[in-house]
Parts: C-alpha cells; structure tokens; sequence
C-alpha cells in the first residue's frame, strides 16, 4: 500500500483512469525510458485538453541514484511535461533519484522517506592531455545540478555547497525537505 495526499485520493477517486508511474530502480538510460516514453504518450493525448482540466501523471520515485544524464533526461521532461507530473518520495530518493522528485510539478513526501544530495561521483580513463577539458565539463555539469536545484527549492546556493564540501552526502529527513521546499506536503492516505 502506498500512502497518498487528498488531491491525489480524489483524482484516483474520480471516473478518470489514474496515471501511475513507478521508477524504482537505479536511474539509468533503460529504467528511465518507460517513464519517459509514459509522459510524452500522456501529453500527445492531453492535446486538446486545457491544462488546468488534465489528469495528473503520478509518478512514485524510490531509488538510490544513478546516471545523472538519465537522470535530468527524465527530470527535463517532467517540467517540460504541460500535463502535470506531481512525484512522490517513497522511500529514498538519492542523487540522480533527488533530481527526479524535485522536477516534479507538485512533490510529496512519506513520513519516513528521506533524500540525499551530493556532489557528482566522477570516474574517467584516458590520458591526461583530455583531463583539463574533461574536469571543466564536470564542472558545468555540477553547476547545472546546483542551479536546477536552488531553482526547485528553498536551498541557496551558498548553503547547497557548503553542505557539499563539508558532508560526502547531505541526508533529509521528510520533515527537513518541507523546510527546505524539496516537497510540498506528506502523503497522508493509503490507497
């Protein structure tokens, strides 16, 4: 059983067929291409329906991380999605998996869930000639997660890469992601 908000009880609730979605796996190029594919479908058949008169897609996220390009993939076309995709923290949602329940319209979180940020993991071969060029593309790449981040939430800059620098993995509780605005609200009922 999985708990849910009163919004999300009455749209299940209503005549309309609920839109779930599961990713429950590390965040790779394969686990996020039904998740993708699902939201695009539900878009092109929301064509011709006003956006305030959609069905939301309802996306239940519960992973330990992953690719980070796989990860802002999914996380790109959920807010590009003009049908709502409202994510729910069940769980964990770590890293690349933190990407995904912030990119979500409205964000919902169970009581004993948590998030984890950090710094990117990076691991490369070749020869050191590349290396500059390789660790300034590491850089944006870091600088994006930062951005997208601050943009979604209450955490600034400054505090983001202070926790960066002084804990390997920053750990929220479901209580801390309200403060912080990673989530909007609990998940309240059990469907």
């Amino acid at each position: 059983m999985i708990t849910i908000d009163k919004a999300t009880e009455s749209i299940l609730d209503s005549k309309a067929e609920p839109r779930l979605i599961v990713l429950s796996d590390e965040i790779t190029h394969q686990s996020v291409a039904n998740p993708i594919a699902s939201i695009i479908q539900y878009n092109i058949s929301d064509h011709d329906i006003e956006y305030d008169n959609r069905t939301p897609i309802l996306l239940y996220i519960n992973s330990g991380g992953g690719d980070f390009d796989s990860a802002m993939a999914l996380a790109d076309i959920i807010t590009k999605s003009r049908t709502p995709v409202y994510t729910y923290c069940i769980g964990a949602c770590c890293s690349g998996g933190a990407l995904v329940f912030i990119s979500g319209a409205k964000r919902y979180i169970s009581c004993y869930a948590f998030v984890m940020i950090h710094g990117m993991n990076v691991e490369t071969s070749g020869s050191t000639h590349g290396f500059a060029e390789l660790s300034a593309h590491f850089m944006d790449i870091e600088n994006m997660y930062d951005e997208f981040i601050v943009s979604k939430t209450k955490i600034t800059v400054e505090n983001l890469r202070h926790k960066k620098h002084t804990v390997q993995d920053w750990y929220l509780t479901a209580e801390q992601c309200l403060e912080l605005g990673i989530a909007d609200g609990y998940m309240e009922e059990i469907v």
